[in-house]
């Protein structure tokens, strides 16, 4: 089983996770880290290394982050860069965040966290020209 860690700015990741609970319902296994105003950088990336702490030395865990370039991001690359057993993504979104539900009984870290990029790039879309684009093929 892959822990997860939803870390961003804000209540995004708290917001996020319980999206997600309406939809596949309560989720245990899921640490959410939330970076409030006049955290520091270290104090957060203190937060992440608690976090991560808490499992096992075995456990796998996925890191998913808001974007890149963000101080969670940063963080969670400055703590756990050499851990082999946690994964990080980041530009998380619901659909990235299902996937890793739904995934991580069954997968390693590491896949789940290639099936979180996928689901997170397929989820993004202009959904009108998609819309436009099935209409007219199926007319013609």
């Amino acid at each position: 089983m892959v822990n997860i860690i939803i870390a961003c700015h804000g209540d995004a990741a708290s917001g996020m996770l319980s999206a997600a609970e309406m939809i596949c319902g309560k989720q245990r296994d899921i640490t959410v880290l939330s970076l409030q105003p006049g955290m520091s950088a270290e104090q957060f990336g203190q937060l992440i290394k608690d976090a991560v702490s808490q499992f096992g030395v075995n456990d796998e865990a996925l890191v998913i982050t808001d974007f890149m370039g963000g101080t969670p991001s940063n963080q969670a690359l400055r703590q756990l860069l050499r851990k082999q057993n946690v994964e990080i993504v980041t530009g998380l979104n619901l659909p990235m965040l299902l996937e890793a539900i739904f995934s991580k009984n069954e997968k390693t870290a590491r896949d789940v966290a290639k099936c979180c990029v996928n689901a997170g790039i397929d989820g993004v879309a202009d959904l009108k020209t998609s819309v436009r684009k099935r209409k007219f093929s199926i007319n013609e």
